[in-house]
């Protein structure tokens, strides 16, 4: 029988597995039958007039004299700069579609932030507002970081480049090393430089000048909870923390774990004896004196932020906006815990959805949307903190809502859809085998019927089996299904990344030629039908707009980057396309051609 008490286990390579306790580990997770947390409430139903982006988290900073709260607002695509001793606040307008992002300071009184879809980083004077310049750097910057020995600017982009970028507004970026794609963060320190990604949580540290593309990630820890071992998932955001780094990230149960499609099979359980579900929030600190990990926090739905002061770390779990009685500030003593798992301490929740906080001046402060407000708590923190509004207008839209809410079951679709995309894991189905989690994005509602297996017809099929079977949340009805609807099928594709090798041209022509095209068809890149291609079965063809970010492919996973698929014993061989006989270059090509999809 499982127990109910489990302890971290030894640090161990990120995605290993202990199989100590034999024929236990390979039982399904057994669908809930403990009491759930609140569900969400959607209230009415609305549409915004321009559907917002999905939630990202880390879009506020406060300057390190504590005198100015900097609010990166995607949105609105523009910056609110809040003098805190007036409480004034100066809009800084940033152009059309430019989602800012991560935001950082220098010793001139400026701060710098990452235009996430621009491309670019735009450099502001915080005194006055002033845009001195935008700068490109590379097609989805995502994480930005300051190097003082350098004079210098660290970007990391979802391409997988690594950019150096001078103080100077009137120099030009110079990339510095290409590594994986799907980076997230980065944090400098005298001596190191710590990169994260996104999916798949990990770390890597890079030495001074190292041009090494791909050094091995630091060691993460496997955790046992009651649903079985668990391994990092999606990293959601990573901090300067005790001369390394923190991450707040998800774990999720180990690949080798069946789960069932049943109702309440992704699990959860209450808060009282921290079950969870499937997927999970935990804080990880790596690079500095030692590695050193948190208990689980099974509450923190969707935990797209922390922060520290010298005695706490708070995590924002944006997910629990809208469930009664569940929090959305977390407080984790950086001593750590030795419980099972992390409750956290009491925090006053804000008025609003909180998808960032920042400590400064002995305060912590807290960004959140709909209302779009700063947040500013006390040293009593149990307290309802005082509130600056930040804009008068509204972006509520209830498919954006239903996607990020926690369903009652302690998860989001977003926990495994982060940003509307996918978590690169594989989950093992009871009763279907290993299946891929796939992508909203590019255009949702066009690829139906759903899922690899296509058994879901549309969108209704795949919320009632999923949202309120699966995960036991609430029925949608016909108006929060369409709106649900219709903010999936707006969520962009990521941009093209830049081609280092091969033909687009020439792995256009091979993609036809060698049979490609004929399922992969048309605007959506599919024919939305069961194909068998020797992968075991007839499964949907996928789309294959943003194909280059969603590695591993196949519905197994088995294939670990794009060249790979057309070599990978698992891909189908010519069964998938007539692709023996393929040489290095033409290989180059498709890839080439593909990353353009």
């Amino acid at each position: 029988m499982r127990k109910l008490a489990f302890l971290l286990v030894a640090v161990l390579a990120v995605g290993a597995c202990d199989k100590t306790e034999g024929d236990d580990i390979l039982e399904p997770v057994p669908p809930t039958s403990k009491p759930l947390g609140s569900p969400p409430d959607y209230g009415s139903t609305v549409r915004a007039a321009t559907p917002p982006p999905p939630i990202s988290g880390g879009t506020l900073h406060v300057t390190k004299d504590g005198a100015f709260a900097v609010v990166a607002d995607p949105e609105r695509d523009r910056l609110s700069i809040v003098e805190l001793a007036t409480r004034a606040v100066r809009h800084v307008p940033l152009g059309a579609q430019a989602e800012p992002g991560r935001i950082v300071e220098d010793e001139a009184g400026r701060v710098h932030v990452a235009l996430r879809r621009a491309g670019t980083v735009a450099t502001v004077r915080i005194s006055d507002g002033v845009v001195e310049a935008k700068r490109p750097v590379c097609p989805a910057p995502r994480g930005i970081a300051l190097d003082p020995a350098s004079k210098q600017l660290v970007v990391v982009c979802v391409g997988g480049e690594v950019v150096d970028l001078p103080l100077d507004v009137a120099q030009a970026a110079k990339l510095r090393v290409r590594m994986v794609p799907d980076l997230r963060d980065v944090v400098v320190t005298p001596t190191k430089t710590f990169v994260s990604t996104f999916r798949a949580a990990r770390v890597y540290e890079l030495t001074p000048g190292a041009t090494d593309p791909l050094p091995s990630p630091l060691p993460m820890a496997m955790f046992k909870t009651p649903l079985g071992p668990m391994t990092a998932s999606v990293g959601w955001r990573m901090r300067p923390f005790e001369g390394g780094a923190v991450l707040v990230h998800q774990i999720a149960l180990d690949p080798g774990m069946p789960v069932s499609t049943g109702p309440g099979g992704y699990g959860g359980g209450d808060q009282k004896d921290c079950t969870g579900s499937i997927v999970q929030s935990q804080l990880s600190v790596l690079g500095g004196a030692g590695s050193r990990f948190f208990s689980p926090i099974p509450a923190a739905v969707l935990p797209v932020d922390v922060a520290a002061s010298s005695s706490e770390l708070v995590v924002v779990a944006a997910g629990n906006a809208k469930n009664r009685d569940t929090p959305q500030l977390i407080r984790v003593r950086t001593s750590g815990s030795s419980a099972f798992c992390e409750k956290g301490l009491p925090m006053a929740a804000p008025p609003g959805q909180a998808v960032a906080v920042a400590f400064g001046g002995e305060r912590w402060f807290v960004q959140t949307r709909e209302p779009a407000a700063l947040h500013v708590y006390d040293a009593d923190v149990t307290k309802a903190p005082a509130t600056i509004p930040l804009a008068t207008d509204s972006f509520a839209d209830t498919g954006h809502l239903v996607f990020h809410a926690n369903s009652g079951n302690f998860l989001a679709c977003a926990s495994c859809h982060p940003e509307g995309g996918d978590d690169g894991r594989t989950w093992n189905f009871a009763d279907l085998g290993p299946r891929r989690t796939q992508s909203f994005r590019g255009g949702f509602l066009k690829t139906a019927p759903f899922h690899w297996d296509g058994d879901m017809r549309d969108l209704r099929a795949l919320t009632d089996a999923v949202l309120t079977g699966r995960m036991s949340g609430p029925k949608l009805d016909a108006a929060q299904l369409d709106a649900l609807g219709a903010w999936l099928d707006a969520v962009p594709a990521l941009p093209t990344p830049a081609v280092t090798k091969g033909s687009v041209e020439a792995g256009a022509t091979l993609f036809a030629d060698r049979g490609c095209a004929k399922c992969h068809a048309g605007a959506t890149t599919t024919t939305n039908a069961n194909v068998d291609v020797g992968t075991g079965g007839a499964f949907q063809v996928p789309s294959l707009r943003g194909v280059f970010y969603r590695a591993p492919y196949m519905h197994t996973g088995c294939v670990q980057t794009l060249a790979d698929r057309f070599t990978a014993g698992c891909a189908g061989g010519d069964l998938h396309g007539k692709t023996s006989g393929l040489s290095a270059t033409q290989i180059d090509d498709l890839v080439a051609y593909l990353s353009t999809r």
